[in-house]
């Protein structure tokens, strides 16, 4: 992080990065994993390495907004 020039601030509930002008701060509330005979077949191919990706259900509690003023 440091090569990027870029710095780890925590806010709440999650990490994000200082530098960034927008930042929406979430609490997972629910997840869904994805059966990989539900998704289709030329978008499956992607992922038969790294498998089928969950999908995270939220409430936003917060936006951080970076004033350029």
């Amino acid at each position: 992080m440091e090569k990027c020039g870029t710095t780890v601030n925590n806010e709440d509930v999650a990490p994000y990065f200082k530098e960034s002008s927008v930042v929406i701060l979430c609490k997972v509330m629910g997840k869904s994993d994805f059966d990989s005979k539900s998704v289709d077949e030329h978008v499956y191919e992607w992922y038969q390495e790294e498998g089928v990706h969950s999908q995270y259900y939220g409430e936003i509690v917060k936006v951080l907004v970076k004033d350029y003023k």
